[in-house]
């Protein structure tokens, strides 16, 4: 990614309850994600956050990769099992994994 791009950031939340610990989330969704992500050149992880009621993992991508993002994030997540609810989230959209 270059400086000229512009960026978009995607927030994937994890429904959680009982709430996930930081060390399981991490295990769980933020390496296998981070790996997928830099694997493809498409984004990195930029942040996270365990809460009591969800989990939430920030991702920045290009805006022209934005696309291809949500697709290859909602198919990882599906893979990984991700709780039922669990939606991505960007500026004025959502979008639910099932």
């Amino acid at each position: 990614m270059t400086a000229k791009q512009k960026y978009q950031t995607i927030t994937i939340v994890l429904p959680s309850n009982p709430p996930m610990r930081s060390v399981d989330r991490i295990e769980r969704f933020d390496s296998p994600l981070s790996k997928v992500l830099e694997s493809k050149k498409i984004g990195s992880i930029i942040g996270s956050r365990t809460g009591v009621r969800s989990c939430d993992i920030d991702v920045m991508v290009s805006s022209d990769l934005l696309e291809e993002a949500v697709l290859l994030l909602s198919k990882k997540l599906k893979k990984l099992e991700c709780p039922e609810g669990t939606r991505l989230i960007s500026g004025t959209w959502y979008k639910k994994v099932d």
